[in-house]
């Protein structure tokens, strides 16, 4: 049985500007840090794609932000977000963008300061494959990827 961590995290800052989800307590990794309630959602910038056309909003992955070296996996097949790696309390919970994301609604600038850190991050459509076979990420992706594959072809 797969245990709801919900006072595992705690979220910091406000919704609109600085909003973060931060650990309360260690989190091993491997450990599902909480199961993806999937209430689909139209697209905008608090939502994660979870297919082709389909949108969820999640108030935890809403306080997610995005990392180049990710504390967190959103696993969309599993409904689950798994730690990554050991998260120790006060750290942030964060994911890799296009690891769910094809395109963007709001492409920004990363500022993570991790040395893998991708620079612009506008989802997995505008990087390249050698980049993202270092990164776990859903099969919605991947499928999108073999489809621009053979578009180019």
């Amino acid at each position: 049985m797969t245990q709801q961590l919900i006072d595992f995290y705690r979220f910091v800052g406000n919704q609109d500007c600085d909003r973060k989800a931060v650990a309360t307590v260690k989190i091993k990794k491997g450990q599902v840090i909480k199961n993806i309630n999937f209430v689909f959602s139209p697209q905008n910038f608090l939502t994660v794609q979870a297919g082709f056309d389909k949108h969820i909003l999640d108030e935890l992955l809403a306080a997610m932000n995005h990392s180049c070296s990710p504390t967190a996996f959103v696993n969309l097949a599993k409904k689950q977000i798994i730690a990554e790696r050991d998260i120790a309390p006060g750290e942030e919970i964060t994911f890799f963008y296009p690891s769910t994301e094809w395109i963007m609604v709001r492409p920004f600038q990363c500022k993570c300061g991790s040395p893998n850190c991708i620079g612009k991050v506008s989802g997995a459509e505008d990087l390249p494959i050698s980049l993202l076979k270092k990164y776990e990420i859903n099969s919605h992706i991947k499928q999108s990827i073999l489809e621009s594959i053979y578009k180019k072809r």
